[in-house]
């Protein structure tokens, strides 16, 4: 899969969890920057787990700060 399509499915899973506006969703966003906690965190983890069959680790979600972290490991972990 593209890291294009993943980072659109990403977004759009970021959009329909939280209701945020698109166009403030960039690679560059941090997490913070959308209001999302950790408890938030967990759940659109599980989100991105069942949309894309992958799995993440707990060392791969202490480093994620950013939409672009995000994308990053399912790029690595879909292909």
């Amino acid at each position: 899969m593209e890291k294009d399509a993943i980072a659109q499915k990403v977004r759009e899973i970021f959009v329909n969890k939280f209701q945020l506006d698109p166009r403030k969703i960039t690679l560059e966003t941090s997490l913070n920057d959308l209001g999302v906690d950790s408890l938030d965190l967990l759940e659109v983890i599980m989100d991105f787990e069942d949309e894309f069959h992958v799995t993440f680790e707990n060392e791969e979600l202490q480093s994620l700060s950013k939409v672009d972290d995000v994308i990053n490991i399912l790029v690595k972990k879909v292909n």
